[in-house]
Formats: structure tokens, sequence, C-alpha cells
């Protein structure tokens, strides 16, 4: 049998988006802490290297989520100081996501 979103009731759709969303909403927080926490067991060498590597072009940060990037330059502008972390956002707002 083909079902279509009107044969569902809107309490039964209220079933089925919420806890979704609820999940994706969690999980999604799960994926920030556990980016946040690996790029702060960067070393320093590292992360200057990383960001060595994003100024030059040679990395580029256009696919990255906007959430992530955010945390990046927090940690940026927390250990290699806010200029650093200027020149960083810079090259993500001037960089796009190749199809």
């Amino acid at each position: 049998m083909h079902w279509s979103a009107k044969d569902i009731s809107v309490q039964a759709q209220e079933w089925l988006i919420v806890p979704y969303s609820l999940h994706w909403q969690t999980t999604m927080q799960k994926m920030l802490r556990i980016f946040l926490r690996r790029i702060k067991l960067l070393t320093r060498y590292d992360l200057e290297y990383l960001v060595r590597l994003i100024l030059s072009g040679e990395e580029s940060l256009g696919c990255v989520p906007l959430e992530y990037i955010e945390l990046f330059i927090e940690n940026v502008s927390e250990r290699l100081g806010e200029e650093v972390a200027a020149q960083v956002k810079n090259c993500y707002n001037n960089s796009e996501c190749p199809d």
C-alpha cells in the first residue's frame, strides 16, 4: 500500500517528526562537543600548522558548517590570538564549497 502525507494524521506526523528533530539536535550537539574536544587536543604546533595551511589556501574551509567554524575560530582566538582568528574567519567568509 502506498502512503502519502495526507493519509497520515497531524498527530501521527508530530509523533514522527518531533522525536526525529530532537534526536537530530542531540546528535548535532554531541558531534560539536566531539569536534571541540578534538581541536583542543591539537598541540599548539599542529594548530599553527593547520592555520598556516588555511591562510595559504592549501586547506579550504568552504564546506565546513558554520557551527564548526565558530568553535574552531574561538579556539584559534584563545590559543593563537584574535588577529590570527580574524584572518581565519576572513578566509572562511571568502571561501566557497565546490560542488
